[in-house]
């Protein structure tokens, strides 16, 4: 079956690429463009109204941007996701600036918009992936969780913009499922407990939730929680979980480390 991904376009030539590279390689995929804001009239000198000029999502970059899905063959999307931009972005900026601070609004949105509303409408088509034209690199640590690391050429890099992403949104509930069930089926086992893996999931942020019970669905057992356990964890279900799926609080990195590479 081939994977659905959505790449946000914004008319240019990197996000341009990068939906053409991923055709390429044979994802079916599907091109959108957020409406962040339009701007208000407002009065000129000769009392007459006009549109004060948009530096965002122009009429131009959105005919830019169909223009390249239409070359390419794929289906284009633009969202109207405005109020969300006001609320999420633009009022901060104005409350954190007022208040004496120096608030960078390309982050919030970054943080809330382009990878928070985005990923939720991606994943609403049915995408497995959500991808953009930002220039970085990706690997793996020693414990092989990804990193998000700086482009090649560092006069290009621009993984400071995607610093901002969390675990959740880099690596998913989603994406964990499919891993540990594509590997079961690849060794051919009848029990997802018999792979060489380990989770260790980090209460920081709330997608935690997703990731913990997404694994829990699974069967998944020998799971390290921690620093802190989620509100709704009660003592007694924690109890539970912890007799049946042999949950495990935290230690250090490297106890945890010596405890996996043990089978522990």
């Amino acid at each position: 079956m081939t994977e659905r991904v959505v790449v946000a376009m914004s008319g240019g030539v990197d996000s341009s690429v990068a939906a053409a590279l991923l055709l390429e390689q044979g994802y079916e995929v599907i091109g959108v463009m957020m409406r962040l804001w339009s701007e208000p009239v407002a009065p000129t000198l000769g009392g007459t109204v006009e549109a004060a000029t948009n530096r965002c999502c122009t009429v131009e970059s959105v005919h830019d941007a169909r223009g390249v899905a239409e070359r390419l063959g794929i289906p284009f999307y633009v969202i109207n996701v405005e109020e969300t931009f006001k609320t999420q972005v633009v009022d901060l900026f104005i409350a954190g600036y007022t208040a004496g601070q120096t608030p960078n609004p390309c982050l919030a949105c970054n943080r809330h918009i382009r990878f928070g509303h985005l990923l939720r409408y991606a994943r609403a088509l049915g995408a497995a992936y959500l991808a953009t034209g930002h220039y970085a690199q990706v690997g793996l640590d020693t414990a092989g969780r990804y990193q998000l690391r700086r482009g090649a050429d560092r006069a290009k890099d621009q993984s400071y913009v995607l610093g901002v992403l969390d675990a959740g949104q880099c690596n998913d509930s989603y994406s964990l499922a499919v891993i540990a069930l594509k590997l079961k089926e690849a060794f051919g086992l009848s029990d997802i407990n018999e792979l060489p893996v380990s989770y260790d999931i980090a209460w920081y942020e709330q997608k935690a939730v997703a990731v913990l019970l997404a694994l829990l669905y699974l069967g998944v057992k020998g799971m390290r929680l921690g620093p802190t356990l989620p509100g709704f964890l009660s003592p007694n279900v924690a109890k539970v979980l912890v007799e049946k799926f042999d949950l495990k609080p935290i230690g250090t990195v490297e106890e945890d480390i010596a405890a996996m590479m043990a089978g522990k």
